[in-house]
């Protein structure tokens, strides 16, 4: 869909994944991969992200 008709980016959802945990289980796990992706917050091994339910 074209930009210009929204303004909000989209959200993928692996089919696979949905059909496993649901759609919106699909959803949450793929955002969390993104984040956990792009942090740089990592303490004792572990990558932490620090955002809430609703970001």
């Amino acid at each position: 869909m074209s930009k210009l008709l929204l303004k909000d980016q989209p959200l993928l959802v692996l089919p696979a994944l949905a059909v496993k945990v649901g759609v919106n289980g699909a959803l949450f796990l793929q955002q969390l991969h993104y984040w956990l992706e792009k942090s740089v917050n990592v303490q004792d091994g572990y990558t932490w992200v620090y955002n809430t339910n609703q970001q």
